[in-house]
């Protein structure tokens, strides 16, 4: 099946498609999903959510982050914030021949607004000092040093 067939599978369940600048690849989408179809593969993505107001870290000497920004801001006079940034996608690839078992997870996906969200994590949170680690108690006392 060559590409245009594989767009036009897409456009028939209500997918907006375009062809991108470089030849022979196409962007289809429907709600958040997105799909991208080059001669050979077709990569289905559905952006999810990564929820860090629910992540719990915590340094090895027992500092909870939220202790850490808490301590820092009041050390500093101002708002100190550990800001974590990540994706959580839905991600699948399918050989161009596969293209009606593409659009069937394309569709499912876009027509039950299915996504996901990382939450709910516990984990360590490493402070570095150049290639050293250093736990929350260094952290926070070379912070009042700075500020004292």
């Amino acid at each position: 099946m060559d590409v245009e067939e594989v767009v036009k599978l897409f456009k028939s369940i209500g997918a907006k498609c375009k062809k991108l600048r470089r030849r022979e690849i196409y962007s289809c989408w429907k709600d958040g999903v997105r799909a991208v179809i080059d001669p050979e593969d077709i990569t289905i993505t559905d952006v999810g959510e990564f929820r860090e107001e629910y992540l719990h870290l915590e340094t090895e000497d027992g500092w909870r982050d939220l202790e850490i920004e808490d301590t820092v801001s009041n050390l500093i006079g101002g708002k100190f914030r550990i800001e974590i940034r990540g994706d959580v996608n839905l991600k699948a690839t399918f050989p161009i021949d596969r293209a009606e078992d593409a659009v069937k997870l394309f569709n499912y996906l876009a027509e039950n607004e299915v996504w996901m969200a990382a939450t709910n994590m516990d984990g360590e949170l490493r402070i570095r000092k150049g290639k050293e680690a250093i736990g929350g108690d260094e952290f926070i006392e070379d912070i009042e040093k700075l500020f004292s």
